[in-house]
């Protein structure tokens, strides 16, 4: 069992309501695209939060994700609304299928790679958006609190060694990185959240809700 089961098998980040960021921006995509219908691919969807959102606005929603735990409960929470998503276990490098997408979203995931692999992960995405297709992500920024913590296997590349997210891979990206990361693109929305923990008792270091330090990003093909 990969760490991300047991992440999710223990009830973390399974939350049903979507990003607030997200729901706007999908308001937003469905004003600039003027179509009833489009197609979105939530990449690494996790429990589905935003394969819910989408679906029962009536667009054709694709969710993927390295999680089969994840992914049961996505299927399981399909089932009970009611409401139809293609879903597939799949790797953050690879897209299952042969579609072209209007949006592809991926929220607080591409970063758990090495910077290989989430560079492989942002040109199949790439590859696979329509012209003037757009990609929302947020990714880790080197300003945050844990920035350096754990093992370190590349640069700017750690695992971390306990607590809810143990054994998970985490890049932290500057501001000089992601514009090299988005060089094919046409960057719509760069923006550094930072936050920095002043005072934080022990029962926050995991149940953390306020926002945390992030880059976001919203990007054209």
């Amino acid at each position: 069992m990969n760490s991300w089961d047991e992440i999710f098998l223990r009830g973390r980040f399974t939350s049903e309501y979507p990003q607030a960021e997200v729901a706007k921006f999908v308001s937003f995509a469905e004003k600039r695209f003027n179509e009833k219908e489009l197609k979105f691919w939530d990449h690494c969807c996790g429990a589905g939060r935003h394969t819910l959102m989408l679906a029962s606005r009536g667009h054709r929603v694709y969710a993927s994700d390295g999680s089969k735990v994840s992914l049961e409960i996505l299927q399981n929470r399909l089932k009970e609304r009611g409401l139809r998503a293609e879903v597939k276990d799949a790797d953050m490098c690879e897209c299952p299928w042969n579609e072209d997408f209007h949006v592809v979203i991926s929220w607080d995931a591409i970063h758990h790679n090495t910077i290989a692999n989430i560079r492989k992960a942002v040109d199949v995405i790439h590859s696979h958006l329509i012209p003037g297709g757009m990609f929302i992500a947020t990714l880790k920024s080197n300003k945050a609190d844990n920035f350096g913590l754990g093992k370190c296997i590349e640069n700017n590349t750690y695992v971390i060694p306990e607590g809810v997210e143990k054994g998970i891979v985490h890049h932290y990206f500057d501001e000089e990185e992601i514009k090299s990361l988005f060089s094919r693109w046409k960057i719509l929305l760069l923006v550094e959240q930072v936050s920095r923990n002043v005072i934080i008792e022990p029962a926050f270091v995991e149940e953390h809700i306020f926002p945390s330090t992030k880059w976001g990003i919203i990007a054209q093909k």
